[in-house]
């Protein structure tokens, strides 16, 4: 079985195809509702077999309300996806601490909490696969997504060191790092008057082959995979020039439109 956090819509909801073409079970998890209920029940329609979990894993305590909930319904979980998170884009001295910390809370906490319980699991019972999304935001800081930028940053740390951790153990764990895809990002993190979701220094492109790219690494166990021949040579760059350069272009790019 395959637990996709974040299936409502975007990356998650097209790693839940690519699952379901592949006769695998599904446990959809959403925030929203009304979203998850859509989803869940157009997925019936087709005759695919999934299962649903909402819960906000914002909130502190709520990955482990999950992992609980798995156990309860006896869901043996070979495969994770960790694909719920958020941004927010603005200074930071302008944006709510609480928007702030959930979000840290999110796209942290409770993914290193989901690798903890459902790995342990994997491991005890011989083997499984995990991914972690993370971005190409991972390799610079970001000024206006500061704690955006910089909880990727952690998620592609922790991943690979985690993937070397249990490499031999039977459980590979994975890192997907997109560029700018048509998610519902732009409009989930106010970033709609910036040079960024202008298109002007990056081309967006759709969710369905990016999921594929990380779904196939996940598959082979590929410890991290960038999506894209400009946002790998993107990536390399960063390496090269002075960090006070990477950062004042990164600025650039969040600047507003107006």
């Amino acid at each position: 079985m395959i637990l996709i956090t974040g299936s409502n819509s975007g990356l998650g909801l097209h790693f839940a195809k690519l699952a379901l073409q592949e006769k695998k079970k599904v446990i959809l998890h959403g925030r929203n509702a009304q979203k998850l209920e859509k989803v869940v029940t157009d997925f019936r329609s087709q005759g695919h077999e999934v299962e649903s979990v909402c819960l906000d894993l914002g909130v502190p305590g709520s990955a482990k309300i999950l992992f609980d909930h798995c156990e309860k319904n006896g869901w043996k979980i070979t495969e994770l996806i960790n694909n719920a998170g958020y941004g927010a884009f603005g200074r930071f001295d302008e944006i709510e601490l609480n928007t702030q910390t959930s979000m840290m809370q999110l796209n942290m906490i409770s993914l290193v909490e989901l690798c903890h319980l459902f790995g342990k699991k994997m491991l005890a019972n011989g083997g499984g696969k995990i991914l972690n999304i993370a971005s190409i935001a991972a390799f610079q800081p970001g000024p206006k997504m500061g704690v955006y930028c910089a909880s990727k940053s952690f998620v592609l740390s922790f991943s690979e060191a985690l993937h070397f951790e249990w490499k031999d153990a039977g459980v590979s764990v994975s890192c997907l790092c997109p560029g700018p895809t048509d998610t519902g990002f732009v409009s989930a993190a106010n970033l709609q008057d910036s040079q960024l979701a202008s298109g002007k220094f990056m081309k967006w492109v759709p969710a369905a082959p990016v999921a594929l790219k990380g779904y196939q690494a996940m598959q082979r166990g590929t410890m991290t995979v960038v999506d894209g021949f400009m946002n790998n040579f993107l990536t390399l760059l960063i390496r090269i020039l002075p960090k006070k350069w990477v950062v004042g272009i990164s600025a650039k790019m969040m600047d507003r439109i107006h």
